[in-house]
């Protein structure tokens, strides 16, 4: 990252925050049975950090299924999202590579989601 080439950059702080955001994710991830993870604006990077934190999760013994995942990205493609999206949700879970601007995708899939659950309380 940019900030990294700061002349004050105290590069063992960075790596000991990136381990302890790290460690939180797979924590996170691993009560995320039956949730939804949704990816924004990184279509590369960051769906491979939540397979690796989903793996630490499984690898300690946390069994999770049935997530939900999207990657909305205007520059996704199938290539660079399909498989590890698809992986997040293995096995029994949904997965999403949304190509297109977040912009107009999140708000109408915050209207989605609204409208869905109030279907499921009327």
């Amino acid at each position: 990252d940019t900030f990294g080439i700061h002349p004050t950059t105290e590069s063992a702080s960075l790596g000991a925050a990136s381990l302890i955001d790290f460690r939180l994710l797979a924590a996170m991830l691993a009560e995320a049975s039956d949730g939804v993870v949704i990816n924004v604006a990184s279509s590369v990077m960051m769906p491979r950090v939540l397979l690796q934190a989903l793996d630490i999760a499984r690898n300690i013994g946390k069994e999770v299924n049935n997530i939900s995942s999207a990657v909305i990205d205007p520059n996704a493609n199938h290539s660079t999202t399909g498989d590890t999206v698809q992986q997040l949700s293995h096995p029994n879970g949904n997965h999403y590579a949304l190509s297109g601007p977040d912009e107009i995708l999140i708000p109408l899939l915050f209207a989605a989601v609204v409208e869905s659950l109030n279907d499921e309380i009327c």
